[in-house]
């Protein structure tokens, strides 16, 4: 602002107030962008943060449509700012790509390993649930006061009746100075092992990929002496480092759950519901994005994991989801996932476990010699 006032063209331009950065808001976005903005606390370019989350559930949410119409319609009115990259006009939209250096890159390794799960790898976003880093203005804007404070503090987005699911990220100021500043470059810059790998299916190790392909992915097995089982097999090595097969190793397996409780399928179907089925789909059918690309894998029906999977039995489902799922349900550190009650956990498990999936043609030849899991499909 100036002594000009509304008439300046530094009204509503933008400006860094307590280490968040306003955005200008001269003409950002189209008039029904702005609108599902401040309605919804999200569009197709970025999610509110910061004090804006708090004024859009709390106020702007419960304005009329007619006069957010008559905000976004004014706000579009306005001659860009010093801050606006293009005059007044609809913002382009940013394909997402994978960076080349995204698994060599030091700010690469870090994004794939704390951001890519909710902002994909190519930062392109989740619809309805992780905003897009590709072309988010908080990512471009010259001031990355915004983006640094989101990073250094996490938040939450606003709970709105359109989106009344609110999603959690955790802060990440306990990560060193250099990757907190190189995972920023990073999302500047640019912007699942089961969903990659479907059509890659692979001695003890071989037997062992080729047994997780064939039930988990669903998939054909790869020939033992091919160059993708080589490969796999001298990564799987190199990473085990100097550990030994006696040795207890931290995040190794999924853990486990009190197999006495018993399971309640109904109560499990209405925490899908409200917790799983956003990402997951409604009819366990998994989401994808625009282009057609898988995002969160389907947990039942022809392209999802068949009866001879681990995950197709009530305790170990329930195991995974208790300390994995769901994803930004609070703030804890690295992903904010888990949360759910041993109880709810089992009970989710035993229903998205017993949905419809393929068979596994082998299946008779599982447990030789020892007894049936009780939870077993087959």
């Amino acid at each position: 602002m100036n002594d000009a006032g509304s008439s300046g063209y530094l009204f509503l331009a933008g400006e860094t107030v307590e280490t968040w950065r306003a955005l200008s808001l001269r003409g950002l976005w189209t008039v029904e962008d702005t609108k599902r903005f401040l309605k919804s606390g999200q569009n197709c370019y970025a999610t509110a943060s910061g004090n804006m989350a708090d004024e859009i559930m709390h106020s702007m949410q419960h304005v009329s449509d007619d006069d957010l119409l008559a905000i976004a319609s004014y706000l579009k009115s306005l001659p860009p700012g010093p801050q606006n990259k293009t005059a007044g006009l609809a913002p382009k939209a940013v394909v997402a790509r994978v960076l080349d250096d995204l698994f060599s890159a030091r700010g690469g390794l870090g994004y794939i390993q704390f951001c890519g799960d909710c902002h994909r790898a190519d930062g392109g976003d989740v619809n309805k649930i992780f905003p897009p880093m590709a072309g988010n203005p908080t990512v471009s804007a010259k001031d990355a006061a915004t983006l640094v404070h989101i990073i250094l503090t996490g938040g939450q987005t606003a709970a709105t009746a359109i989106h009344p699911r609110v999603f959690t990220m955790p802060a990440f100021a306990r990560l060193a100075d250099m990757l907190l500043a190189s995972n920023a470059q990073q999302l500047v810059r640019g912007m699942c092992l089961h969903l990659e790998t479907k059509g890659l299916l692979p001695g003890n190790v071989g037997n062992q990929i080729n047994g997780c392909f064939r039930r988990s992915m669903n998939g054909k097995p790869l020939a033992k002496d091919s160059a993708d089982m080589k490969a796999m097999v001298a990564y799987f090595d190199w990473m085990k480092g100097e550990t030994k097969p006696e040795d207890k190793v931290a995040g190794r397996g999924v853990g486990k759950i009190d197999r006495s409780i018993k399971p309640d399928s109904d109560n499990g179907k209405k925490i899908y519901a409200d917790q799983c089925a956003l990402c997951h789909g409604e009819n366990g059918e998994g989401l994808r994005n625009a282009a057609g690309k898988m995002v969160f894998p389907p947990l039942w029906g022809d392209d999802s994991f068949n009866i001879g999977a681990g995950m197709a039995r009530t305790y170990t489902a329930a195991a995974f989801v208790k300390r994995n799922m769901p994803i930004g349900f609070h703030a804890n550190f690295p992903l904010g996932q888990g949360g759910l009650s041993d109880q709810e956990a089992v009970d989710v498990g035993e229903y998205f476990s017993h949905q419809p999936r393929r068979d596994f043609p082998d299946k008779v030849k599982d447990w030789p010699k020892d007894p049936k899991p009780s939870d077993a499909r087959y």
